[in-house]
């Protein structure tokens, strides 16, 4: 019983916590929210990407770029909550008629990070976008899975690195799949919360479909 409800005491923690402690916005610094609505709706939108990968907003703008550093390098975990959202609207509202919904559940899945990364770091951004948006999935439109997709080493970030070619050498072969039962046959949505051009996901919906995923799409906060 303790397993099953640990997640959920540890949202309503957090939400305490928030209520107790409130938080300002990391763009324009407006107290009562981790990312107001007005810095929301006025960033812009990401530059059109791949078929099989969307962002939602543009990693040039400066308020997305605070936000998500503030997250990632800051440790603003309140943010998750707030991002999260934005990416559980989309999912509904992009998702919600498509045939991808037609089998079972969808399943959600995080771009991982190495175990050392994870440590330094003292958590997985991803994986809490992730948990954050079962938390808020009243629906209970698909299931998220934390323990499939797996990185076997760590690489240089794609940022750094300014060559395409060499972008997709980088991560080639980073991601492999265990507990593959868990996806043969199932429609996929990877989350992550930046990407460059495209290589990282890319590279996990290969590994995914090569297991047995029946589709596999992909969703950043930025590109």
């Amino acid at each position: 019983m303790t397993n099953i409800f640990r997640p959920k005491i540890q949202y309503i923690w957090r939400r305490t916590l928030d209520l107790l402690f409130p938080h300002k916005c990391a763009a324009c610094g407006t107290a009562g929210t981790a990312f107001c609505d007005a810095c929301i709706s006025k960033s812009s939108p990401a530059p059109a990407t791949t078929p099989h990968i969307i962002a939602l907003f543009s990693y040039r703008d400066t308020r997305i770029r605070k936000a998500l550093w503030s997250f990632k390098y800051k440790r603003n975990r309140a943010l998750a909550a707030v991002l999260a959202k934005l990416l559980y609207d989309y999912f509904l509202e992009e998702y919600a008629e498509s045939k991808i919904f037609s089998d079972a559940k969808v399943v959600l899945i995080p771009i991982p990070i190495t175990k050392q990364r994870k440590k330094e770091r003292g958590f997985n951004q991803s994986e809490l976008l992730v948990q954050e948006m079962s938390f808020i999935d009243a629906p209970m439109s698909f299931n998220h899975v934390l323990d499939v997709l797996y990185r076997m080493r760590e690489a240089p970030p794609q940022a750094t690195i300014k060559n395409r070619a060499e972008r997709i050498k980088n991560i080639k072969n980073i991601f492999a799949v265990r507990n593959a039962h868990k996806i043969i046959g199932r429609s996929i949505i990877v989350i992550d919360d930046i990407t460059t051009t495209g290589a990282t996901l890319e590279e996990a919906r290969k590994v995914l479909l090569a297991a047995g995923a029946k589709e596999v799409r992909a969703i950043a906060i930025a590109h």
